[in-house]
């Protein structure tokens, strides 16, 4: 279909801290922004490492 959008909506991490986790994944070695979304991938592991979930 030409000219239709496909607009896919990322999910959000509720309840943590992005900045913690920039931090984490740092300290873990990972490549990761000073700002913008921090990927969720990320963000499970930072959840797993911590107990959160």
């Amino acid at each position: 279909m030409a000219g239709t959008a496909v607009v896919r909506r990322v999910p959000r991490a509720p309840d943590v801290d992005p900045q913690l986790v920039r931090a984490w994944a740092r300290a873990q070695g990972h490549p990761v922004s000073d700002r913008g979304r921090v990927p969720l991938q990320l963000v499970r592991e930072y959840r797993s490492a911590h107990g959160l979930g």
